[in-house]
């Protein structure tokens, strides 16, 4: 799940230009249309064809945000979670990367209508997310050593041999695959949490 943590959360409407329609409110935090709107351009997602395809797409979107509403206001309330200067400048670094030109990468904040200001917050947010996953979940997950051998032997050396590489000695990839198992386990925890956090909080979703 933090595939899609880091690209959801943190969205403002500071920016708000393209639309100003609520689509749902989260503990009194607005969602608006332009902050959904502005998350799809962000991830480069393409709306269906059809009228009917486009309003679930939105509505699957929407529902995600929610979830990531609520684990930033989590966060929030943990004042102890800050990420610092130099994992903030790493992070936008690593997105400027993406763009072959400084004017590409300015064209695409206007498309998404930010600023880099505002790209920047960004990055704050989803940094203290992902750190408080890691503080909440992750030191109290298990990997066990037959849990190791079973992703080696059924999910990474399968995968190697159908690409024509190599397989490593699992001595040489155990601690990467403890890494991969342990993030897994967190994100499970973490989709619990969120169900559980959702269940109890006052959420309203006014699109369509």
């Amino acid at each position: 799940m933090l595939h899609w943590l880091l690209g959801w959360v943190g969205f403002g409407s500071s920016t708000g230009h393209t639309a100003d329609q609520v689509a749902a409110v989260v503990e009194a935090e607005v969602i608006t249309l332009s902050e959904l709107l502005r998350l799809v351009r962000y991830r480069n997602m393409e709306f269906p064809e059809d009228e009917e395809g486009r309003k679930d797409f939105l509505l699957r979107v929407l529902d995600q945000l929610i979830d990531q509403k609520l684990a930033a206001q989590k966060v929030t309330q943990t004042l102890v979670i800050q990420a610092s200067d130099r994992e903030v400048q790493e992070q936008l670094q690593a997105y400027l990367n993406r763009f072959s030109s400084d004017r590409e990468f300015q064209e695409r904040l206007a498309q998404m209508e930010m600023s880099r200001d505002d790209l920047t917050d960004l990055v704050i947010r989803q940094l203290a997310v992902l750190k408080f996953v890691k503080m909440r979940f992750e030191p109290f997950v298990v990997v066990l050593p037959d849990q190791i051998l079973g992703y080696y032997e059924e999910e990474l050396a399968p995968r190697l041999k159908r690409q024509g590489l190599p397989v490593p000695l699992l001595p040489l990839v155990e601690k990467q695959i403890r890494e991969i198992l342990t993030l897994r386990r967190a994100n499970l925890e973490m989709e619990r949490w969120l169900r559980a956090t959702r269940a109890k909080a006052r959420v309203e979703i006014l699109l369509f």
